[in-house]
């Protein structure tokens, strides 16, 4: 949520949970670099729009003000399949 895919595409793209992020990293960098808003706004936005454009999905609404990370997150950070309900559940308990 921090916008580390684009500030960090060389790492981020890289992880294996991040899989497939590459072409999309690519479609917003020159809008990162256009505009003056911040990578987490950018990857918020992004992601609204994407979900509304889904038939039958809700319109959302998107906020900006998020701050931008300023280091790599960890990895295992992104849920997986697999997760049971606790491993989930555990993980937003953290955030």
């Amino acid at each position: 949520a921090g916008g580390s895919m684009l500030i960090f595409p060389e790492v981020e793209a890289n992880r294996a949970e991040n899989a497939g992020i590459s072409d999309g990293v690519d479609g917003q960098l020159p809008f990162l670099a256009a505009y003056p808003v911040t990578a987490a706004d950018l990857v918020q936005f992004a992601a609204a729009v994407d979900i509304t454009n889904c038939p039958g999905a809700p319109r959302l609404k998107s906020f900006a003000g998020h701050p931008n990370t300023t280091a790599v997150p960890h990895e295992g950070l992104v849920l997986q399949p697999q997760d049971s309900v606790t491993q989930i559940i555990g993980h937003f308990a953290d955030a």
